[in-house]
């Protein structure tokens, strides 16, 4: 996953202000600050009118363009995957007003379908590593795109019988930032549709043993 990656402008555009306190305490409900405050940041930013610089005709765009791998590149020695999302997200935010604002997950999926996979994560993953929370919220997101094959929707997905745990309701930063990464950077399983934390064996129904990760998950495609 070390690899250097230029502009990526799919990726979640947050500034690093607006992640110091995602989640409220915990209650009976869940309550995630995170998405308000992504929505109300896009909103800050589409109300600003930029315009979008035709690249192909723009001279300063160019070096724009070149700065921003720079940044880029520069954020590459971070090893830990979580600071350098961190990061990564500090420096699309910065270039905004030159490109837009990208779509993100938080565009494509409803809040209760956040929810519900924020849940599964943080239940599947409890106390587990970052890259290991995104190697289950990858999943799910491959199993969403299977069209039909799991489910219809992500509800359907995570909540057919004996297949995601999603009891938890208190979510961490790491975990919501977890599915912002398998989404918007991608799929961190190459294109795993299942995993178990017991046995591993080779074949496991009509799929392949590919990899054990860090929080013991064996993973199948």
């Amino acid at each position: 996953m070390n690899k250097i990656i230029p502009i990526l402008l799919s990726a979640m555009i947050v500034s690093l202000s607006a992640l110091v306190n995602p989640v409220e305490e915990c209650g009976e409900n869940i309550k995630i600050q995170f998405i308000t405050l992504q929505k109300s940041t896009i909103e800050t930013i589409k109300n600003q009118d930029y315009k979008v610089i035709n690249t192909s005709k723009n001279t300063e765009i160019n070096e724009i363009i070149k700065q921003m791998n720079q940044d880029m590149m520069g954020i590459e020695t971070i090893e830990d995957r979580e600071e350098w999302f961190l990061a990564y997200k500090d420096i699309v935010f910065q270039y905004v007003k030159w490109f837009g604002v990208p779509q993100t997950v938080f565009d494509v999926y409803t809040e209760e379908e956040i929810t519900l996979i924020c849940r599964a994560v943080e239940t599947e993953c409890y106390d587990q590593d970052f890259m290991s929370k995104c190697n289950v919220a990858s999943v799910i997101f491959n199993r969403v795109n299977q069209e039909g094959e799991f489910g219809n929707s992500v509800i359907e997905v995570i909540t057919k019988k004996n297949q995601f745990a999603y009891g938890r309701e208190c979510i961490t930063k790491s975990t919501i930032l977890s599915i912002m990464y398998a989404y918007e950077i991608g799929d961190t399983t190459d294109g795993c549709v299942a995993f178990r934390s017991d046995k591993c064996p080779i074949e496991w129904y009509n799929w392949e043993y590919m990899f054990t990760d860090d929080a013991g998950h064996h993973f199948y495609k």
